[in-house]
């Protein structure tokens, strides 16, 4: 009899365990909406601003994941989103730009993977443009336009 409760309670209990995984998917990486290309220039002061990281974050009920770019020497980005897709959802989307510095001046290098709290590099520049919170830049992606150029004071 309690061998009989024992092996109920393991039958229930690995169904269980199976339901619950076999609910456990990974993570969607491709949005339920279309992605349009996004690229564009950051100027800087009247200057093309670069070695600059640019994120954008998905504002409002836009259902797109985070995007990210970094600048060439012409100030030029391509935005890819956290899964590699090549562009964004439209929608609206706070902007931020992120250009982070070492002690002797030199700029982070683009495959340094040093958490920002463990660094030494700074900010660069002013956070009304580089803090996720204090960010002025907003962008509004759209279905005809891939070139969003941010001229930045």
């Amino acid at each position: 009899s309690s061998d009989l409760v024992m092996r109920s309670f393991l039958g229930v209990l690995s169904t269980t365990l199976f339901c619950c995984l076999a609910g456990c998917g990974a993570a969607p990486t491709k949005p339920k909406a279309d992605i349009f290309p996004v690229a564009g220039a950051v100027r800087y002061k009247d200057a093309p601003l670069t070695d600059a990281v640019i994120t954008f974050i998905p504002a409002g009920d836009t259902m797109g994941f985070t995007g990210r770019g970094r600048t060439d020497k012409e100030g030029r980005y391509p935005l890819t989103d956290m899964h590699g897709n090549k562009g964004m959802v439209a929608g609206e989307y706070s902007v931020t730009v992120s250009r982070r510095v070492l002690p002797g001046g030199a700029v982070v290098p683009a495959d340094d993977k040093t958490p920002p709290i463990e660094s030494m590099a700074s900010e660069s520049l002013p956070p009304h443009l580089s803090n996720p919170e204090l960010t002025t830049i907003t962008v509004q992606v759209t279905t005809e336009k891939t070139d969003y150029d941010l001229d930045l004071k």
